[in-house]
């Protein structure tokens, strides 16, 4: 029962890193081409392929439960067209053993994935894009006037913040302020070209250097260069400013968390960040679902069918599935349900549908 139970997880998994193989290499290949036409100046071919290398290991985390419901269907179907399923069933191996054959290495890989997405991509892609933003900075200097479309938009309390780039260290350059009173009315302007964070002192804040401040009242409207350094002092530190940088697809769990309940504390929306953490949270459940599906379609629905309208199947139900989800996620913002029912109504209809299938081949 041992060697049969490696027989049924080699084909198995063989089959998952094939397509996993094919869908990398479509995906980078397809992002190597979209980089390619919006490459800064400064880019060679060696920092575009690093650039693509270093997204690889998050479009797996992202399409591992695709890849797994396609090499599921494919290999499970080898076995099925070589009537070794039929043979496993007739010697009183159950369907339950064969389900649980196939389940133990999807498990590894969903603890591999999952352990991929928490500690390594979140690093990964903030390096990759920190990589890209270096070579566009040798491009221009950026300046917050003539570029305030680009970098980063924040708020605190009645200030809206926006930084053109946080660099490696930290250091932001190019920063502006803009501070509302509770009227809703701009009460001054603060322009500096480069800030620098310190945790020394009463409270820790930045050293705002080059700064520009504009005064708006009800008269006039007057603008003066300070000679020296001022201190914003803010809660606001750079490892949250590059938490906050980042795509919420590239965040840990614990970095949502933690953004998640800063904008909870000054009053801003975060539903975006709310839908990405229960995602996060409920992929190794549906990777499984998905597993539960093909091993069920292959006991059921597609028991003779050929390899190719398997692999249709598959590429469809994968896609009904990242649809439904996609869809449903804006749905709740919209209408103000819990993410966690968007995220997980697909995934429960998921496990159904398999668990149903599976319940009627005994």
């Amino acid at each position: 029962m041992k060697h049969l139970g490696w027989h049924v997880a080699k084909h198995v998994l063989s089959a998952v890193v094939m397509v996993i193989v094919v869908l990398l290499g479509l995906f980078a290949l397809a992002l190597f081409a979209d980089e390619l036409g919006d490459a800064p100046e400064h880019y060679n071919l060696f920092n575009l392929v690093l650039y693509v290398a270093l997204r690889v290991p998050g479009l797996l985390v992202a399409n591992a439960g695709f890849a797994m419901l396609i090499g599921c269907l494919l290999g499970l179907g080898v076995l099925a067209s070589q009537s070794e399923l039929t043979v496993m069933r007739a010697s009183g191996v159950s369907v339950l053993r064969i389900v649980w054959m196939v389940l133990r290495p999807m498990l590894v890989l969903v603890v591999f994935v999952s352990l991929l997405g928490e500690y390594v991509v979140p690093n990964i892609d903030r390096y990759a894009s920190l990589l890209r933003s270096e070579k566009e900075e040798q491009e221009q200097v950026y300046s917050l006037i003539n570029n305030s479309d680009r970098g980063l938009w924040m708020r605190q309390n009645n200030d809206f913040l926006h930084f053109n780039h946080v660099s490696a260290n930290g250091d932001i350059f190019g920063f502006a302020r803009l501070a509302f009173d509770d009227r809703g009315e701009l009460q001054y302007a603060q322009y500096a070209s480069h800030a620098e964070y310190s945790a020394s002192g009463v409270s820790p804040g930045w050293n705002l250097k080059k700064i520009r401040m504009t005064r708006f009242s009800e008269n006039a409207i007057s603008t003066e260069l300070q000679a020296g350094d001022d201190r914003w002092s803010t809660e606001l530190e750079p490892g949250l400013l590059n938490v906050v940088a980042s795509e919420p697809e590239s965040m840990s769990l614990r970095e949502l968390r933690y953004y998640i309940d800063y904008l909870a504390g000054h009053d801003q929306d975060n539903r975006t960040f709310e839908l990405v953490f229960w995602q996060k949270i409920m992929q190794p459940l549906a990777m499984i679902g998905l597993v539960l599906v093909a091993i069920s379609f292959i006991f059921g629905p597609l028991r003779d069918t050929t390899m190719g309208y398997r692999l249709f199947t598959g590429v469809m139900l994968g896609i009904i599935f990242r649809f439904s989800q996609d869809l449903l996620g804006p749905t709740s913002m919209v209408y103000g349900f819990t993410p966690l029912v968007a995220v997980g109504l697909p995934i429960v209809l998921c496990w159904m549908l398999g668990l149903f299938l599976l319940a009627r081949t005994r």
